[in-house]
């Protein structure tokens, strides 16, 4: 059994595509011209090239599987950065800062961007992200080695809420562990971490322990952090 048909494969990966009117992706450019094709031509091929790519992704469902391609906002493999920097941050925010967007219900891939702007595109991400979503760096070459800012590694809970505009290019959204903010006209980023709470002492409710079927009276169990252990019942 190949692809989804084998029970150790659950996604597939489908590379390069046509477009009109470039004609297919990652060959020679004058590729369209040596096969002598129209401009008609190319727009065919493109659009049957889409209505199989649809059909291809209706049966990964079906077999319970997935396929890169079916990431969203993209699924380039490439290093841009996702928001479009401070010139688009408002627009990208805008189109996916609102309930019931097509993120909240897909698979999410954002690429980290500039090394220069991660903060912010991280902060965009913890913003519009779903419950399936992806955030990292993309594929630059075989020689490049990422890096791991110490932010990708820290817990930042649920989230609270959807996104909102709380001012004129101004985004937020509440989290379990943190607040988020993108300012788009300053192209300012702010992700404030809530401190720890205390660990809150566990109250047992009144227990009553049989001895030699003879009930006993009601005891109170003292109260115990989660760092101890509760007293064992008497024998």
């Amino acid at each position: 059994d190949t692809a989804l048909d084998n029970p150790n494969i659950d996604g597939i990966f489908t590379d390069d595509e046509w477009n009109s009117p470039g004609g297919p992706t990652e060959v020679d450019a004058q590729s369209v011209e040596d096969m002598g094709l129209s401009s008609k031509d190319v727009a065919d091929i493109t659009a049957n090239w889409v209505l199989s790519m649809k059909a291809a992704h209706t049966k990964v469902l079906e077999k319970g599987g997935f396929a890169w391609r079916m990431f969203s906002p993209g699924s380039s493999t490439m290093g841009s950065d996702p928001v479009g920097g401070r010139a688009g941050c408002a627009a990208f925010m805008r189109a996916h800062c609102v309930h019931n967007d097509t993120l909240q219900h897909s698979a999410m891939m954002m690429n980290a961007g500039s090394a220069a702007d991660f903060k912010q595109n991280l902060a965009a991400f913890l913003l519009v992200r779903g419950p399936y979503a992806w955030f990292g760096d993309a594929w630059k070459g075989c020689t490049y080695v990422p890096d791991r800012p110490a932010l990708l590694d820290v817990d930042y809970g649920v989230p609270l809420a959807h996104c909102v505009e709380i001012k004129p290019g101004i985004f937020a959204r509440k989290w379990t562990k943190a607040n988020v903010s993108l300012d788009c006209r300053a192209w300012e980023a702010t992700i404030k971490l809530h401190a720890e709470a205390p660990c809150p002492l566990h109250k047992p409710a009144p227990c009553q322990w049989q001895v030699g079927g003879c009930p006993r009276p009601a005891c109170n169990v003292k109260s115990y952090s989660k760092s101890t252990s509760p007293p064992p019942p008497p024998r």
